[in-house]
């Protein structure tokens, strides 16, 4: 009967994270330069030198994920 009284994805999942300064950020490097995007990695581990869960991710985002570029 209230099928839709559900908030949807975005309130109910990520609007909580992003109150607590943690979710699905995304982050580009308009000098299309990798090495940029390796530095603001470098600069969130040591401003928030505590998350574990969070250095990992960078880590393995650094060793599984291709570097995409910019669209020419």
């Amino acid at each position: 009967d209230n099928a839709f009284d559900f908030p949807g994805f975005v309130p109910a999942y990520i609007r909580p994270l992003f109150c607590r300064g943690i979710g699905p950020f995304r982050w580009a490097a308009l000098s299309g330069d990798p090495q940029d995007i390796y530095k603001t990695d470098a600069m969130v581990k040591e401003l928030i030198p505590d998350d574990e869960h969070l250095h990992r991710w960078l880590d393995m985002a650094r060793e599984r994920i291709s570097f995409q570029g910019l669209p020419a």
